[in-house]
């Protein structure tokens, strides 16, 4: 892929996606699990084909909540999918890279599907989720 596609995704990605650390709920673990994902939500449906294009994924759509507002689609990656396109798109980031360095370091500390992870990995997962978090906050 050439630089110029790669900045113009960066740039997407900047302004209308999502680098996160999610934490869910697993029937078979006594704790939290937690996963890399990265996002794009966006109205235009081209866009959002060329992003899974790119680099694989999944789509999904999201209905309107009102009658004015249009249908949006989003494109989502997670664990070593996710890492794979972040690592592309690394070095045009701009506003989303401190969430792209943090979600790349997180996701080489993942082994399996964390059915035997020990106590400190657990917590370092939880603090990398905690930053993250504090990364992605809105408002002021």
């Amino acid at each position: 892929m050439k630089a110029v596609d790669l900045a113009y995704i960066a740039g997407i990605i900047d302004g209308e996606g999502c680098i996160a650390i999610d934490r869910f709920t697993n029937k078979e673990l006594p704790d939290y699990c937690y996963r890399l994902k990265l996002r794009v939500t966006n109205t235009n449906r081209w866009l959002i084909e060329q992003l899974r294009f790119s680099f694989g994924g999944n789509i999904k759509i999201i209905k309107p909540r009102n009658d004015k507002a249009k249908e949006a689609w989003e494109w989502y990656l997670a664990g070593e999918s996710a890492v794979s396109c972040l690592k592309f798109v690394l070095p045009y980031l701009h506003i989303k890279k401190p969430q792209a360095e943090l979600g790349i370091k997180f996701q080489s500390g993942k082994q399996g599907k964390g059915y035997y992870l020990t106590k400190e990995r657990r917590i370092l997962e939880e603090a990398d989720w905690i930053l993250a978090k504090s990364l992605n906050k809105r408002g002021v």
